[in-house]
This record gives structure tokens, C-alpha cells and sequence, in this order.
């Protein structure tokens, strides 16, 4: 009963792990890990490493650190994280141990928008996304490219629309997080509203975070970058994910 309501507690309060107050005595260590989900029901664990690392040997997070959920405050993701240092031996320690009456704090590690992972390639990757309706006039890029980033515009069979193809798309390079794809042609997304289509990104030497169907207000209509939205193109070299931790 107790594990109960200490678990619905840490639910509500945007935690998805053990309950603190029955295991911080028994571990020596405790961290937040990343896992995600499409429908809040069933949850895949991207790895086991710590999504904000532990903090130095005698500092005030070293022990314990549990995020909350993430909050989106302009161009950054906010992860406010309860961080604990050792306070009192670790039942059956082997190792030398600092220990200082320190108190539960809490830290503030940040993301840039849409930083949790990145499709990253120091050479030339290809991404193709699952086709979709067009649902706004532009293409908008958040990627840090070191060399660069261009988009096609494809039809649902894959072909390149006209006005939309790669030798049309203009280059895309440094650190943006919300480039808009332009072409030579001076077509955009408007020429292909509520059609099927699909696109074809190029990257060379980057980090691709997000693409986003915005308005000319820039609000975005649709956004994506996973296994749902996109795939790799075969026969063609693939970018890779990258998870990129907190500053």
C-alpha cells in the first residue's frame, strides 16, 4: 500500500520511476533515464544511460537525480531534476566514500528545442519521411549542419515535384532552429496543398533534430522525426541517432 501511493505520487508529480523514499537507502546511485511512447500507454527504453549525468564525486547531485517532465520554454527544454548528494554510507560499500550533510536540492539542466537525440552524419545522409497531406505552405529545419542540408519535395510514389526538386533546394548550413526550405524555383508548399507527398532530406555533416510544417507565422502544423515519420532511402548512406545529453 505504501509503494502504491508513493508511485501514484510521483506520477502526478511527473516522475516515472521507483519510489524514492524505498530505495535511495539501498542504492548507491540513482539517475533518470529516457523512454518514450506514442500513446502514453506502452513506453520503449532508449537506453540505460543517464539522461543528465550524476554530478561530481562530493557535490550536491551526486547520488541521486530524478527529473520531472519536460517543459518547453522558448527555444530551450527545461529539465528541472530533484539531485542529492551522499549523505550517509551506502549500506555495504566497497569503495571510499565522501560523505557531507548535504540537503535535496534542485538543478535546472537545459536542451535546445527538440534536443533530446539528433539524426547525425559526418558524411552524407539521406532521410525520406512516410508520405503525409501537406497541410502548410513551409518546410522548417532544426539542424546544426557543419557542411549541408538541402530538401526535395516528393510526390506519394516517390517521384520529385516540380519546382521542389534537389538541384532546385536551396543549401541549408550552420545552426538553426527553424531554417524554412526555400528553392530557386520560388515554389513552396502552397503549390502542393492537401497532397500527398513526401520528403527527402540530404545532409551533409549535421545534426537533424526536427522538421516542422509551419504557417507564415511559423506555427507549426506538423511535426516529426522518428521511425514513424521517417526512413532511411536503401542503397543510400543513413544518418544515424545520436542522443545529445543536457548542458
Amino acid at each position: 500500500e505504501e509503494w502504491r501511493r508513493i508511485v501514484e505520487r510521483n506520477k502526478r508529480q511527473g516522475f516515472f520511476g521507483p519510489p524514492i523514499e524505498m530505495n535511495n537507502v539501498r542504492c548507491r546511485e540513482m539517475h533518470t533515464e529516457l523512454v518514450t511512447s506514442r500513446d502514453g500507454v506502452r513506453w520503449d527504453r532508449i537506453h540505460r544511460e543517464p539522461l543528465i549525468p550524476l554530478g561530481p564525486e562530493g557535490s550536491w547531485d551526486e547520488t541521486l537525480l530524478l527529473a520531472a517532465r519536460p517543459l518547453v520554454h522558448g527555444d530551450e527544454v527545461y529539465l528541472y531534476y530533484t539531485g542529492y548528494g551522499r549523505a550517509t554510507p551506502t549500506p555495504d560499500a566497497t569503495g571510499p566514500e565522501r560523505i557531507q550533510p548535504w540537503n535535496i536540492e534542485t538543478g535546472l539542466a537545459t536542451l535546445r528545442l527538440d534536443g533530446f537525440a539528433s539524426l547525425s552524419t559526418e558524411g552524407a545522409g539521406v532521410l525520406v519521411t512516410e508520405p503525409f497531406t501537406a497541410v502548410g505552405p513551409a518546410v522548417a529545419v532544426n539542424a546544426d549542419v557543419r557542411g549541408a542540408l538541402r530538401v526535395e519535395v516528393l510526390d506519394g510514389e516517390g517521384r520529385p515535384m516540380p519546382g521542389l526538386a534537389r538541384d532546385e533546394a536551396q543549401p541549408i548550413a550552420g545552426d538553426h532552429l527553424r531554417a524554412r526550405a526555400a528553392w530557386s524555383s520560388g515554389a513552396d508548399l502552397d503549390s502542393v496543398r492537401k497532397r500527398t507527398i513526401r520528403l527527402k532530406v540530404y545532409v551533409e555533416r549535421g545534426d537533424l533534430y526536427s522538421l516542422s510544417i509551419v504557417d507564415d507565422e511559423n506555427q507549426v502544423l506538423l511535426q516529426g522525426i522518428d521511425d514513424a515519420f521517417a526512413g532511411f532511402p536503401d542503397g543510400e548512406e543513413a544518418a544515424t541517432l545520436r542522443r545529445i545529453g543536457p548542458r
